[in-house]
């Protein structure tokens, strides 16, 4: 039975179908938890030079997440981390022992190329012990 689901969002609209995904899902099988994930890359060039702006963009990522889930019915928990986002994604599904990690299949990162998988979604797909749920954007 699926009870809580983590749907890591990067402010893209490929991230916002899947996360709209996410909500209709738990919606339909009555899980109890929605939990949003915006992981900054720490392996971003100038990283340090740009913590705090990514921090707070960071914020607006997830209040703006939190918002649609509110707007579709689901009240949601935010969660932030920096680090590499896979990891970080795997690491926040085994803290919080969630049963589903809905994922769009590429990010803002690949808006460009249509037929390709984003690195970070094949990597929590093969990675993860959890199951995850590839959302075609």
């Amino acid at each position: 039975m699926i009870t809580s689901v983590l749907v890591p969002v990067d402010g893209s609209k490929y991230s916002e179908k899947a996360l709209r995904y996410a909500v209709g899902l738990v919606k339909s099988i009555g899980a109890k938890e929605l939990i949003v994930l915006h992981v900054i890359d720490s392996s971003l060039p100038y990283f340090e030079r740009l913590k705090k702006e990514l921090e707070r963009e960071a914020e607006d990522i997830l209040n703006e997440a939190c918002n649609i889930c509110r707007s579709l019915g689901v009240t949601c928990k935010k969660e932030s981390r920096i680090g590499i986002p896979f990891i970080e994604i795997m690491k926040v599904a085994k803290e919080m022992g969630v049963d589903l990690i809905v994922i769009a299949q590429r990010s803002r990162s690949l808006k460009h190329h249509p037929h390709f998988i984003g690195s970070t979604a094949e990597r929590v797909a093969v990675y993860s012990s959890v199951n995850v749920l590839l959302v075609k954007t």
